[in-house]
């Protein structure tokens, strides 16, 4: 995004940018995608990233690497990868449950990620709930292709920067 982006537009409302932490430019780093969102809400960003200090590794008896970062499946020992960053975004839930979702769904494969929504607004039928996952594919810095996996395009405001695909889930 460029420094001249608003961080609260009078007609859209609070504008929120998810960074790439592999991505550095002038000010940190570079955004990824971006919302709005004009009422009360609560917001959570979870991801694989940690200032550096991750790393590729193939534990013993394993055949693929496993890229290291602080998010760990408490069912394996070991990180997943399936996305850089996992937002979640409600108006209804608390906001503490929205940070442990964001958490959560970074262990979670997409379907299971979407079951769990699903699952969570049939108990809460008057509750919202929206996802946006970030991923990445290809494995070597300034070679990957970053894809935003959205369940909504949060009311017209979702837009990612160039070079980045974004796909809509139900």
């Amino acid at each position: 995004t460029s420094l001249g982006t608003p961080i609260y537009d009078n007609k859209i409302g609070q504008v929120i940018s998810i960074v790439d932490a592999n991505s550095q430019s002038f000010m940190g780093y570079e955004t990824a995608y971006s919302f709005a969102l004009k009422e009360e809400f609560n917001v959570s960003t979870s991801g694989n990233y940690t200032q550096g200090k991750s790393y590729w590794f193939v534990p013993e008896g394993k055949e693929e690497a496993i890229y290291r970062h602080h998010i760990i499946n408490p069912m394996t020992g070991y990180p997943e990868n399936h996305y850089r960053s996992v937002t979640i975004i409600s108006n209804t839930f608390d906001a503490s449950i929205v940070d442990a979702l964001s958490t959560a769904l970074t262990n979670m494969t997409l379907e299971d990620g979407l079951l769990l929504k699903e699952n969570l607004l049939k108990n809460n039928p008057n509750y919202d709930l929206d996802i946006l996952y970030l991923s990445q594919t290809g494995l070597e810095m300034g070679d990957y292709q970053l894809t935003v996996t959205a369940t909504s395009d949060i009311g017209g405001t979702l837009s990612t920067e160039e070079g980045v695909n974004i796909v809509y889930e139900a």
